[in-house]
């Protein structure tokens, strides 16, 4: 077994990060780790334990107060989020997470443009399938709000590059902290 270590934050109404002075430990017996296999893994994740992944993924990458529910009877994950730039800048994201091994229809841009608001300024589209030309080129579509597609094998890239892992009894994404073996 291995012991990984989280560290949490409040993010307070000032936009300040305050230390909650505790560290959760997780004994966690298969974690997921980064392989090309993994994406298939993800895939078998129930929605909820999807609905985390998808809200931690995208908070570890940058992404402040996310907000993600389950869409109707598909499965999708829809939800917003705000990246902070400096005191004065921030960018407004509405995005999707799909569980899908093939790939997407090319609805799903459209579906996901609905979904935005005044306030949004780029769309994130995350699947576990692949993405049709049809697809990638309706995302940069001008005169339309942008959107970054992120497929299975751009997954991949983005939890390694980060050295992300996932909890397979949460769905959570984690830094991973190697700090011994019991």
């Amino acid at each position: 077994m291995e012991v990984w270590e989280r560290s949490y934050y409040l993010k307070t109404d000032a936009g300040d990060s305050v230390s909650l002075n505790r560290q959760m430990t997780y004994y966690i017996t298969n974690p997921v780790f980064m392989n090309n296999n993994a994406v298939d893994i993800i895939d078998t994740l129930d929605v909820w334990q999807f609905k985390n992944f998808c809200s931690t993924f995208f908070a570890s990458l940058g992404i402040s107060n996310v907000e993600s529910v389950l869409q109707g009877g598909c499965g999708w994950i829809v939800g917003k989020g705000t990246i902070e730039l400096g005191a004065l800048m921030s960018y407004h994201f509405a995005f999707f997470g799909v569980q899908h091994s093939g790939t997407l229809p090319d609805t799903i841009i459209n579906e996901l443009r609905d979904t935005m608001d005044g306030q949004t300024n780029k769309g994130l589209l995350l699947t576990t399938g692949y993405f049709s030309r049809e697809v990638k080129r309706q995302a940069k579509s001008k005169g339309k709000i942008p959107v970054d597609l992120i497929d299975a094998k751009d997954l991949i890239y983005r939890l390694r590059s980060n050295s992300l892992e996932v909890s397979m009894q949460t769905g959570e994404v984690f830094k991973a902290n190697k700090q011994g073996e019991l």
